[in-house]
């Protein structure tokens, strides 16, 4: 039973994907009903595998009131910065005289869960000009070292991430 509540959340937003991907006109009169049972068979199998074998170490659970309204809040920060950083990038790319200084930081993170953790280094590594390169505890806090394409302001960059991503992503996790 616990095993069938992880394989259902997924299996559904699996097939929700697959009926996004598949269904070009969606119209009562064009579902195909053949699309849509390989659509929960592969959906179900591909959650479940997951689920048996990549999530059974993730403990992920929304303990705080307000979470959901936390994440929905998160979407349009990160794709706001996402836009941004696309275009400074961009810039730096196609100017004559390309004027960044790369280099690493040392960022000090308050996130403790591992999930916290998770989605705030990848969402620093999607981010264009920045990838996270290594995660660690050192003095009982968690730093990660980022890569980035232009250190010239470090504390700009430590705090933008500060404010923008990880106090965001504190709002929905515990």
């Amino acid at each position: 039973m616990r095993k069938l509540r992880k394989i259902i959340p997924v299996w559904i937003i699996l097939f929700i994907f697959w009926i996004g991907f598949t269904l070009q006109d969606f119209t009562l009169t064009s579902i195909n009903v053949t699309e849509i049972v390989v659509g929960l068979v592969i959906s179900f199998l591909v959650s479940a595998l997951t689920s048996l074998y990549l999530l059974e170490n993730i403990s992920f659970k929304f303990r705080k009131k307000g979470a959901l309204i936390g994440i929905i809040r998160f979407i349009p920060i990160y794709l706001l910065e996402l836009i941004y950083a696309n275009i400074d990038v961009a810039k730096k790319a196609l100017s004559k005289d390309i004027d960044v200084s790369p280099g690493i930081i040392k960022y000090k993170t308050d996130l403790e869960s591992d999930m916290g953790l998770y989605i705030l280094s990848n969402s620093i590594t999607l981010t264009p000009g920045t990838i996270t390169m290594d995660i660690y505890e050192e003095d009982l806090k968690t730093n990660l070292y980022i890569h980035c394409i232009d250190v010239k302001d470090k504390q700009g960059v430590i705090n933008g991430i500060k404010n923008k991503l990880e106090n965001n992503i504190r709002r929905f996790l515990s």
